[in-house]
């Protein structure tokens, strides 16, 4: 949704939506690995909803912090939640 949002230049409406739900579920953050714009773009969603107060469910088959790619500021956001298997 966010590389269709830029191709489209639907950047603003895909912030306001992503950034005003109260819950945001990701599925396979390996994706984003070694995509810097991506990574850059979540990483200001996830800061968002949580002075929003909102919650971040994220799932992957590996922990962060094995996730080669991901942006340091991005890594250590994502590490510092609760992790379960």
């Amino acid at each position: 949704e966010f590389l269709d949002a830029l191709r489209n230049h639907r950047i603003n409406a895909f912030r306001k939506r992503m950034r005003s739900a109260d819950v945001l579920i990701v599925d396979d953050i390996p994706f984003i690995a070694g995509k810097k714009a991506t990574q850059d773009e979540f990483l200001h969603t996830i800061r968002a909803l949580e002075v929003r107060g909102s919650r971040v469910v994220l799932s992957s088959q590996v922990h962060p912090r094995k996730i080669d790619g991901l942006h340091g500021d991005l890594k250590s956001r994502l590490t510092s939640g609760m992790a379960a298997r």
